[in-house]
């Protein structure tokens, strides 16, 4: 009874990766559906859990009632499973209301999905309603979280730089970082390293049809014919464009170094930037 974490900072590709990993385990012939993508594993922003457990929904409760409650609601999704259960985060790794938002000896490991912030800046802000100045904004802002509602409790998420280091500094946590950049350019290797991080058969034909099944071409063409339960009301799409660099069309000369000073460190370090602060239109291996 444990956590395996797919963690992220939100609309860096958490959903593709639960995608991929469901039509790998289910080793159909035919992709799941989106309703099926949506039901793999948890979230532990769900308010469901913490609705059992205290009899409140989230807006009736403090973030220090949420805080206090998180500890019993992993608890409860982990006992869910004999072995290990899948639960989708965007939490920092930290401490809310002086609680851990990662209880860590429900913790069994963690994938942690990066997207380079600029890509991530127009995703985000189409998302949640935003302007592009406010997004970069709050990409810099320590108290960044999201917002509580009756189906979801609040995540927080810190700066985008301070998010990836939490998680990347966590050295009790045994994790596999993916970038969605190589899950766009080279798919093979990249998933075929999570199905090595977890023990998973290895399967070429397997490997082929799940990267094919959770492609961006499918999910966008199954929430054009169904919809998709994850979908802002802000957003006519979950699934909008999946391009790497589609930002400079988008994003001002301003706007793109600003990004880049605020998360100078992070961004070298993960191959986003060159050592004269070039952003690179591939990221450097």
């Amino acid at each position: 009874m444990a956590i395996l974490w797919l963690a992220s900072f939100p609309k860096s590709g958490n959903t593709w990766l639960r995608a991929f990993l469901g039509n790998y385990f289910a080793n159909s012939t035919s992709p799941l559906s989106l309703d099926q993508v949506h039901g793999q594993g948890f979230s532990d922003a769900q308010a469901w859990p913490y609705q059992e457990i205290s009899g409140k929904l989230p807006p009736e409760m403090t973030e220090e009632e949420i805080g206090a409650l998180r500890p019993r609601v992993h608890a409860k999704l982990a006992s869910t499973s004999q072995d290990h259960v899948l639960v989708k985060t965007h939490n920092a790794i930290g401490n809310v209301a002086g609680v851990p938002t990662v209880t860590r000896k429900l913790t069994m490991g963690g994938i942690y999905v990066v997207r380079n912030p600029w890509d991530l800046a127009v995703s985000y802000a189409d998302h949640y309603g935003m302007s592009i100045d406010d997004t970069i904004a709050a990409f810099n802002s320590p108290s960044l979280a999201t917002n509580r509602s009756q189906t979801q409790v609040s995540q927080y998420l810190g700066t985008w730089s301070g998010h990836l280091a939490s998680w990347q500094s966590a050295a009790w946590i045994p994790l596999q970082t993916v970038h969605y950049e190589d899950m766009v350019s080279k798919p093979h290797e990249t998933f075929g390293k999570v199905t090595h991080f977890l023990n998973l058969p290895v399967d070429s034909v397997r490997l082929d049809r799940a990267i094919q099944f959770s492609s961006f071409n499918e999910l966008s063409s199954q929430e054009g014919q169904t919809g998709f339960a994850e979908k802002s009301r802000h957003s006519e799409r979950f699934f909008r464009s999946g391009r790497v660099g589609g930002w400079r069309d988008v994003l001002t000369d301003e706007q793109a170094t600003r990004l880049a000073k605020d998360h100078e460190q992070a961004l070298k370090a993960h191959g986003y930037l060159a050592a004269d602060g070039t952003i690179l239109d591939e990221r450097a291996a």
